[in-house]
Protein backbone atom coordinates (compact mmCIF):
# COMPACT_ATOMS: atom_id res chain seq x y z
CA UNK A 1 0.00 0.00 0.00
CA UNK A 2 1.20 3.56 -0.61
CA UNK A 3 2.74 5.18 2.44
CA UNK A 4 1.66 8.57 3.72
CA UNK A 5 3.57 11.46 2.22
CA UNK A 6 3.00 15.05 3.31
CA UNK A 7 1.88 17.41 0.59
CA UNK A 8 2.55 20.58 2.57
CA UNK A 9 4.92 21.41 5.37
CA UNK A 10 1.94 22.00 7.69
CA UNK A 11 -1.21 19.91 7.29
CA UNK A 12 -3.97 20.62 9.80
CA UNK A 13 -6.80 18.34 10.84
CA UNK A 14 -9.61 18.18 13.35
CA UNK A 15 -8.82 15.55 15.94
CA UNK A 16 -12.34 14.13 15.56
CA UNK A 17 -14.91 14.21 12.78
CA UNK A 18 -17.72 14.21 15.34
CA UNK A 19 -17.94 15.86 18.77
CA UNK A 20 -21.27 14.30 19.60
CA UNK A 21 -23.41 15.05 22.68
CA UNK A 22 -20.63 17.02 24.30
CA UNK A 23 -21.98 17.98 27.71
CA UNK A 24 -20.44 21.07 29.28
CA UNK A 25 -20.99 22.66 32.65
CA UNK A 26 -23.78 25.22 32.92
CA UNK A 27 -21.34 27.88 34.13
CA UNK A 28 -18.85 27.29 31.31
CA UNK A 29 -17.93 30.29 29.14
CA UNK A 30 -15.83 28.48 26.53
CA UNK A 31 -15.46 25.08 24.89
CA UNK A 32 -12.39 23.83 23.06
CA UNK A 33 -12.19 21.81 19.84
CA UNK A 34 -8.77 20.25 19.23
CA UNK A 35 -6.90 20.89 15.94
CA UNK A 36 -3.72 18.98 15.09
CA UNK A 37 -0.99 19.24 12.44
CA UNK A 38 1.76 17.01 11.08
CA UNK A 39 4.64 19.40 11.72
CA UNK A 40 5.46 21.80 14.50
CA UNK A 41 7.60 24.08 12.39
CA UNK A 42 6.81 27.78 12.55
CA UNK A 43 3.59 29.52 13.54
CA UNK A 44 0.45 28.59 11.64
CA UNK A 45 -3.00 30.18 11.51
CA UNK A 46 -5.81 27.98 10.19
CA UNK A 47 -9.04 29.72 9.12
CA UNK A 48 -12.12 27.80 10.30
CA UNK A 49 -15.68 28.31 9.14
CA UNK A 50 -19.06 27.42 10.64
CA UNK A 51 -21.46 25.69 8.27
CA UNK A 52 -24.45 27.47 9.83
CA UNK A 53 -22.80 30.88 9.60
CA UNK A 54 -21.93 30.28 5.96
CA UNK A 55 -25.47 29.10 5.26
CA UNK A 56 -26.85 32.22 6.96
CA UNK A 57 -24.79 34.39 4.61
CA UNK A 58 -26.19 32.51 1.63
CA UNK A 59 -29.76 32.69 2.98
CA UNK A 60 -29.43 36.42 3.75
CA UNK A 61 -28.40 37.07 0.17
CA UNK A 62 -31.27 34.93 -1.10
CA UNK A 63 -33.72 36.75 1.18
CA UNK A 64 -32.83 40.09 -0.39
CA UNK A 65 -34.02 38.73 -3.73
CA UNK A 66 -37.12 37.11 -2.23
CA UNK A 67 -38.09 40.28 -0.39
CA UNK A 68 -37.70 42.34 -3.57
CA UNK A 69 -39.99 39.87 -5.34
CA UNK A 70 -42.57 40.08 -2.54
CA UNK A 71 -42.01 36.45 -1.56
CA UNK A 72 -41.66 34.87 1.88
CA UNK A 73 -38.12 34.92 3.22
CA UNK A 74 -36.20 31.90 4.51
CA UNK A 75 -35.53 31.69 8.28
CA UNK A 76 -31.91 31.94 9.36
CA UNK A 77 -30.26 29.29 11.49
CA UNK A 78 -30.07 30.14 15.18
CA UNK A 79 -26.45 30.61 16.26
CA UNK A 80 -26.11 30.07 20.01
CA UNK A 81 -22.32 30.34 20.26
CA UNK A 82 -19.67 32.81 19.11
CA UNK A 83 -16.84 31.56 16.91
CA UNK A 84 -13.34 32.99 16.37
CA UNK A 85 -12.19 33.23 12.78
CA UNK A 86 -9.26 30.84 13.13
CA UNK A 87 -7.11 28.58 15.27
CA UNK A 88 -3.42 29.40 15.74
CA UNK A 89 -0.47 27.07 16.32
CA UNK A 90 2.64 28.45 17.95
CA UNK A 91 6.01 27.20 16.77
CA UNK A 92 6.67 23.83 18.41
CA UNK A 93 2.97 22.96 18.85
CA UNK A 94 1.49 19.89 17.19
CA UNK A 95 -1.99 20.66 18.53
CA UNK A 96 -4.01 23.70 19.45
CA UNK A 97 -7.57 24.58 20.38
CA UNK A 98 -10.34 26.31 18.49
CA UNK A 99 -12.01 28.10 21.40
CA UNK A 100 -15.79 28.62 21.12
CA UNK A 101 -17.57 31.20 23.27
CA UNK A 102 -20.58 29.35 24.75
CA UNK A 103 -21.57 32.01 27.29
CA UNK A 104 -24.81 32.75 25.41
CA UNK A 105 -25.79 29.08 25.07
CA UNK A 106 -28.77 28.47 27.40
CA UNK A 107 -28.51 25.56 29.78
CA UNK A 108 -30.38 22.53 28.45
CA UNK A 109 -30.43 23.80 24.87
CA UNK A 110 -28.80 21.49 22.31
CA UNK A 111 -26.73 23.28 19.68
CA UNK A 112 -25.42 21.55 16.56
CA UNK A 113 -23.19 22.78 13.77
CA UNK A 114 -20.31 21.69 11.55
CA UNK A 115 -16.87 23.28 11.56
CA UNK A 116 -14.86 23.35 8.34
CA UNK A 117 -11.24 23.88 7.32
CA UNK A 118 -11.60 25.00 3.71
CA UNK A 119 -8.05 26.25 3.09
CA UNK A 120 -6.58 23.50 0.87
CA UNK A 121 -3.04 24.81 1.37
CA UNK A 122 -2.99 23.63 4.99
CA UNK A 123 -4.76 20.29 4.61
CA UNK A 124 -4.07 16.96 2.96
CA UNK A 125 -7.19 15.60 1.32
CA UNK A 126 -6.01 12.02 1.91
CA UNK A 127 -5.58 12.21 5.67
CA UNK A 128 -7.00 15.46 7.11
CA UNK A 129 -10.34 15.64 8.89
CA UNK A 130 -11.46 18.89 7.31
CA UNK A 131 -14.98 18.84 8.76
CA UNK A 132 -16.12 18.18 12.31
CA UNK A 133 -19.74 17.98 13.46
CA UNK A 134 -20.35 19.37 16.94
CA UNK A 135 -23.22 18.85 19.37
CA UNK A 136 -23.01 20.95 22.53
CA UNK A 137 -25.32 21.07 25.54
CA UNK A 138 -24.87 22.84 28.84
CA UNK A 139 -25.91 20.91 31.94
CA UNK A 140 -26.35 21.90 35.55
CA UNK A 141 -24.22 20.53 38.36
CA UNK A 142 -26.64 19.68 41.16
CA UNK A 143 -25.48 20.03 44.77
CA UNK A 144 -27.59 18.78 47.72
CA UNK A 145 -28.33 21.61 50.16
CA UNK A 146 -30.41 19.71 52.69
CA UNK A 147 -33.94 18.68 53.59
CA UNK A 148 -36.83 21.07 53.23
CA UNK A 149 -40.61 20.70 53.50
CA UNK A 150 -43.29 20.77 50.82
CA UNK A 151 -46.99 21.40 51.27
CA UNK A 152 -49.56 21.36 48.45
CA UNK A 153 -53.00 22.14 49.84
CA UNK A 154 -54.68 20.49 46.85
CA UNK A 155 -53.38 17.03 47.72
CA UNK A 156 -51.75 16.99 51.15
CA UNK A 157 -53.08 17.21 54.63
CA UNK A 158 -49.68 17.94 56.13
CA UNK A 159 -46.21 18.95 54.92
CA UNK A 160 -43.78 16.28 53.76
CA UNK A 161 -39.99 16.26 53.94
CA UNK A 162 -38.21 16.68 50.59
CA UNK A 163 -34.59 16.72 49.54
CA UNK A 164 -33.63 19.98 47.80
CA UNK A 165 -30.71 20.46 45.41
CA UNK A 166 -29.17 23.66 44.01
CA UNK A 167 -27.64 24.12 40.56
CA UNK A 168 -24.06 25.22 41.16
CA UNK A 169 -23.66 28.85 40.07
CA UNK A 170 -27.38 29.46 39.46
CA UNK A 171 -30.46 30.47 41.49
CA UNK A 172 -32.11 27.26 40.36
CA UNK A 173 -33.38 24.59 42.73
CA UNK A 174 -34.69 21.03 42.45
CA UNK A 175 -37.32 19.51 44.76
CA UNK A 176 -37.06 15.73 44.88
CA UNK A 177 -40.08 13.39 45.03
CA UNK A 178 -42.63 16.14 45.75
CA UNK A 179 -45.68 13.88 45.28
CA UNK A 180 -45.03 10.47 46.88
CA UNK A 181 -47.51 7.89 45.70
CA UNK A 182 -48.64 6.93 49.20
CA UNK A 183 -49.30 10.57 50.07
CA UNK A 184 -51.28 11.20 46.88
CA UNK A 185 -53.21 7.94 47.23
CA UNK A 186 -54.28 8.97 50.73
CA UNK A 187 -55.19 12.50 49.69
CA UNK A 188 -57.27 12.04 46.53
CA UNK A 189 -61.08 11.65 46.60
CA UNK A 190 -62.82 8.29 46.38
CA UNK A 191 -62.79 6.92 42.84
CA UNK A 192 -59.45 8.52 42.01
CA UNK A 193 -56.09 6.78 42.02
CA UNK A 194 -52.39 7.72 41.93
CA UNK A 195 -49.62 6.76 39.55
CA UNK A 196 -46.97 8.31 37.28
CA UNK A 197 -45.71 11.02 39.62
CA UNK A 198 -42.80 13.25 38.69
CA UNK A 199 -39.57 12.40 40.46
CA UNK A 200 -38.65 16.09 40.84
CA UNK A 201 -39.40 19.61 39.66
CA UNK A 202 -37.08 22.60 39.18
CA UNK A 203 -37.70 26.25 39.89
CA UNK A 204 -35.74 29.48 39.43
CA UNK A 205 -35.63 32.40 41.83
CA UNK A 206 -35.54 35.62 39.80
CA UNK A 207 -33.80 38.84 40.86
CA UNK A 208 -37.12 40.43 41.85
CA UNK A 209 -37.97 37.52 44.16
CA UNK A 210 -40.54 35.94 41.85
CA UNK A 211 -40.16 32.28 41.02
CA UNK A 212 -40.91 30.13 38.01
CA UNK A 213 -40.91 26.38 37.52
CA UNK A 214 -40.46 24.33 34.38
CA UNK A 215 -43.11 22.23 32.67
CA UNK A 216 -46.02 20.54 34.37
CA UNK A 217 -46.15 19.35 37.96
CA UNK A 218 -47.36 15.80 37.38
CA UNK A 219 -48.91 14.91 40.70
CA UNK A 220 -49.82 11.39 39.61
CA UNK A 221 -53.43 11.92 40.69
CA UNK A 222 -55.96 10.57 38.19
CA UNK A 223 -59.67 11.44 38.13
CA UNK A 224 -60.90 7.98 37.15
CA UNK A 225 -64.48 9.21 36.69
CA UNK A 226 -63.25 11.03 33.57
CA UNK A 227 -60.91 8.34 32.25
CA UNK A 228 -57.78 6.30 32.85
CA UNK A 229 -55.60 9.07 31.39
CA UNK A 230 -57.24 11.96 33.21
CA UNK A 231 -54.07 12.94 35.03
CA UNK A 232 -54.06 16.14 37.06
CA UNK A 233 -51.20 18.39 36.00
CA UNK A 234 -50.10 21.66 37.57
CA UNK A 235 -49.01 24.59 35.40
CA UNK A 236 -47.14 27.80 36.05
CA UNK A 237 -49.80 30.54 35.56
CA UNK A 238 -48.25 32.05 32.41
CA UNK A 239 -47.81 28.59 30.91
CA UNK A 240 -51.52 27.99 31.47
CA UNK A 241 -52.50 31.31 29.88
CA UNK A 242 -50.50 34.42 28.97
CA UNK A 243 -53.09 36.64 30.68
CA UNK A 244 -52.40 35.23 34.14
CA UNK A 245 -49.94 37.92 35.19
CA UNK A 246 -51.53 38.56 38.58
CA UNK A 247 -51.40 34.86 39.39
CA UNK A 248 -47.78 34.66 38.23
CA UNK A 249 -46.88 37.52 40.58
CA UNK A 250 -48.07 35.33 43.48
CA UNK A 251 -45.32 32.82 42.66
CA UNK A 252 -42.62 34.39 44.82
CA UNK A 253 -40.34 34.13 47.84
CA UNK A 254 -41.62 34.97 51.31
CA UNK A 255 -40.01 35.48 54.70
CA UNK A 256 -36.69 36.70 53.28
CA UNK A 257 -36.45 33.74 50.94
CA UNK A 258 -37.07 31.06 53.56
CA UNK A 259 -40.49 30.21 52.08
CA UNK A 260 -41.31 29.65 48.40
CA UNK A 261 -44.93 30.31 47.42
CA UNK A 262 -46.30 28.62 44.31
CA UNK A 263 -49.67 29.42 42.76
CA UNK A 264 -50.55 26.40 40.65
CA UNK A 265 -53.16 26.02 37.92
CA UNK A 266 -54.37 22.41 38.08
CA UNK A 267 -55.71 21.01 34.80
CA UNK A 268 -57.02 17.65 33.64
CA UNK A 269 -54.85 16.19 30.92
CA UNK A 270 -56.42 15.92 27.45
CA UNK A 271 -59.40 18.06 28.41
CA UNK A 272 -60.44 21.68 28.85
CA UNK A 273 -61.49 21.06 32.46
CA UNK A 274 -59.47 22.39 35.35
CA UNK A 275 -59.67 22.83 39.09
CA UNK A 276 -58.57 26.44 39.38
CA UNK A 277 -55.59 27.69 41.35
CA UNK A 278 -54.25 26.56 44.69
CA UNK A 279 -51.22 27.47 46.74
CA UNK A 280 -48.25 25.24 47.51
CA UNK A 281 -45.31 26.12 49.73
CA UNK A 282 -41.69 25.06 50.14
CA UNK A 283 -39.89 25.59 53.42
CA UNK A 284 -36.26 25.80 52.31
CA UNK A 285 -33.40 23.97 54.06
CA UNK A 286 -31.87 25.90 56.96
CA UNK A 287 -35.10 27.89 57.36
CA UNK A 288 -35.84 29.14 60.87
CA UNK A 289 -39.59 29.08 60.21
CA UNK A 290 -41.88 26.76 62.18
CA UNK A 291 -43.56 25.56 59.02
CA UNK A 292 -46.62 23.95 60.63
CA UNK A 293 -47.35 27.06 62.69
CA UNK A 294 -46.69 29.32 59.69
CA UNK A 295 -49.12 27.38 57.49
CA UNK A 296 -51.76 27.53 60.19
CA UNK A 297 -51.70 31.33 60.31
Amino acid sequence: MPTYSPVYENEASFLQTVYNNKEIQGTAATEEITITRNSCNNDLTVPILSWKEEENKRIAAENIKLKAEGKDTIPLYEILVNYPESATFAAGEYSTSFIIDVSILPVGKVFTDELMIVDTTVTNVNVSNTRSKITLQKVYTWVPIGTGQYMDFFFMGAPIDVEILKADGFNRYRVMNPYPKDVISAGVPAGWYAGGQISYFDFNINEDGTIRWDGELKSGAVNASIGDNAYIWGYYPLDYHSSQTKEAALCKTLEDGQIIQMYIAWLIENSTSWYGYNAAYINMPNSTIDFDAWLAE
